[in-house]
């Protein structure tokens, strides 16, 4: 199993008053306190820490590098968290969010 590296912002529900973002498949990163993002995998696997390298309680939105350790993955990886609607945009490296039209 792989990572998702794109996640969007799930708007539906919160945890600790914070929308969470879903991966495309297998994963999502809601907000654990302590301005600390974390990730779970759907499989049942919890990732034992998945956070930005500057801890945040803001939204990690855009391109940022996160320390991870999982059952399928130990080290960095770049993941993009945006707040996009994917039905009728796309979003870019920044965290914006692009017009499907105007792509």
């Amino acid at each position: 199993m792989t990572l998702n590296s794109k996640y969007t912002m799930n708007t539906l529900s919160t945890t600790n008053d914070r929308y969470s973002f879903d991966g495309y498949t297998n994963s999502r990163i809601f907000y654990a306190g302590n301005e600390t993002w974390r990730m779970e995998l759907l499989t049942g696997d919890t990732a034992e820490e998945a956070t930005t390298a500057d801890d945040t309680e803001d939204y990690p939105i855009g391109i940022h590098e996160w320390e991870v350790t999982s059952p399928v993955y130990v080290g960095r990886v770049k993941l993009n968290l945006y707040a996009c609607d994917d039905r009728v945009e796309y979003g870019c490296n920044s965290g914006g969010c692009v017009d499907i039209e105007k792509r």
